[in-house]
């Protein structure tokens, strides 16, 4: 018999024996053979074979799904530390400031009273600033580790009967 005339499976390409129902390869249902044969593998082998590729796929998407949480977590905390250091280095100068301030008024001096009142006050509003901005970063790296977790995250059902109901 030549190359040619042997029939293969349909799905995998694997050359089939003469009368073969099952493909030895994958496991596949084959037309054409009234003799019932089995193949090398029988159906229960490739159905665990199967469920061992499903869970192998998804154990790599949940690694990759923490691998990029981690980096967002990372980032993220790298960012922060930027903002709490300006944020303690304008605590400093504040300090200064009123220590300045103590000073004028001590002093009575009301022109430097004044300038060191007026500076404090522009230093309280970068910091409220700064710790906004920590605020917002915070928010922004829980929505992006939210979101690098929807692909693996189980589906949740939802027990809506008035969405689902026509009456």
């Amino acid at each position: 018999m030549n190359a040619s005339s042997v029939p293969s499976c349909p799905r995998c390409g694997e050359q089939l024996p003469e009368r073969a129902v099952f493909c030895p390869a994958c496991g596949t249902r084959v037309t054409g053979g009234v003799q019932e044969s089995f193949s090398r593998y029988p159906p229960a082998i490739i159905t665990s074979r199967r469920r061992v590729a499903r869970a192998a796929k998804a154990f790599g998407e949940r690694a990759r799904a923490l691998a990029e949480t981690a980096a967002i977590r990372s980032r993220g905390q790298a960012e922060l530390n930027k903002l709490r250091y300006v944020r303690l280095e304008l605590l400093e100068l504040r300090g200064t400031l009123l220590t300045e301030l103590g000073e004028a008024a001590y002093a009575d001096d009301p022109e430097a009273t004044e300038r060191a009142r007026r500076e404090i006050a522009k230093l309280d509003e970068r910091v409220a600033a700064t710790e906004e901005q920590m605020q917002a970063l915070a928010m922004d790296v829980d929505e992006r580790v939210r979101k690098a977790h929807l692909p693996v995250q189980d589906t949740e059902v939802s027990d809506d009967s008035a969405a689902g109901s026509s009456d």
